[in-house]
C-alpha cells in the first residue's frame, strides 16, 4: 500500500500556481502587444509638420521724373515709403533698376539706388537700355513668407495609439515666424551681417532718449 507524501503534494500545487500566474502574465502582455500599430512609413520626422514657406513674386514699378531733375524728390521718397508701409515692397527685396542711356538717367538711377539701400532693399543697376529718358523702371523680386497649411484640423481629436503629432502641430509657431521675419529669404538661406546703417537705429534711440527724459522728470 502506497502512502502519499504531503510535502510533495504542496510542492506540486505551488508549481501549478506559478505556471498559472506566468500564463496570465503572458496573456496580458500578448493583449497589449496586439493593439493598433502605426502604419509603415507613417511620416515620422524631426521636421515640423507645418513650417513656413517662402514665395517670390515679380512686381514692376515705375518712377517718373520731371524734365531736368537729377535727384529724387521728397514726393518720390514718400511714395517709396508708402510702398513699404503697404507691403508692396519689403525689407530685403531685390530690385533691378532699368534706366536709359543718358547721363541724367544714370544720375537718377544712382540716387534711387542709395534710397533703396537705406530702406533695406537690395538694388542693382541694370545695363543701360531703351527705358524712357524721363523714368526709371524697377523690377522688384518680392519675397513673402506664409504658413500655407495652417490652421490644419484634418486629424480628429481622440485616442491615438500610434502616438503621432496632431495635424495642427507647429502651426502657431510657423504663422508667427512668417509674420515677424524681416526678410523672408532668411528662412531659405542665411546671409552675413551687413554694415550697420544709422537710419534704422536713429528713430528707436531717439524715442528711448525722449522717454528717459520724460520719466526722469527733466525738461526736454
Amino acid at each position: 500500500m502506497t502512502r502519499s507524501n504531503p510535502g510533495l503534494a504542496r510542492v506540486e500545487r505551488g508549481r501549478a500556481r506559478v505556471a498559472l500566474a506566468l500564463a496570465g502574465i503572458c496573456l496580458a502582455l500578448g493583449g497589449c502587444a496586439s493593439g493598433p500599430k502605426p502604419p509603415p512609413e507613417s511620416g515620422r520626422t524631426t521636421e515640423a509638420p507645418n513650417g513656413p514657406e517662402v514665395s517670390l513674386e515679380s512686381r514692376p514699378l515705375v518712377l517718373q521724373f520731371r524734365a531736368g531733375d537729377a535727384q529724387v524728390t521728397d514726393y518720390q521718397v514718400a511714395y517709396l515709403h508708402k510702398l513699404m508701409d503697404d507691403q508692396v515692397i519689403g525689407y530685403g527685396d531685390k530690385v533691378l533698376i532699368h534706366r536709359g542711356v543718358s547721363a541724367l538717367s544714370e544720375a537718377r538711377a544712382k540716387a534711387v539706388e542709395q534710397i533703396l539701400q537705406r530702406l533695406g532693399l537690395t538694388p542693382t543697376l541694370a545695363a543701360p537700355d531703351a527705358t524712357a529718358d524721363g523714368e526709371l523702371d524697377l523690377a522688384v523680386e518680392h519675397a513673402k513668407a506664409r504658413a500655407p497649411n495652417c490652421p490644419n484640423w484634418t486629424k480628429a481629436n481622440g485616442a491615438d495609439f500610434a502616438n503621432t503629432s496632431h495635424s495642427d502641430f507647429g502651426c502657431s509657431t510657423a504663422a508667427d515666424l512668417a509674420a515677424m521675419v524681416a526678410d523672408p529669404r532668411d528662412l531659405l538661406q542665411g546671409k552675413p551681417l551687413p554694415p550697420a546703417i544709422g537710419d534704422h537705429a536713429f528713430p528707436p534711440n531717439k524715442t528711448a532718449n525722449t522717454l528717459q527724459i520724460i520719466f526722469s522728470g527733466a525738461a526736454p
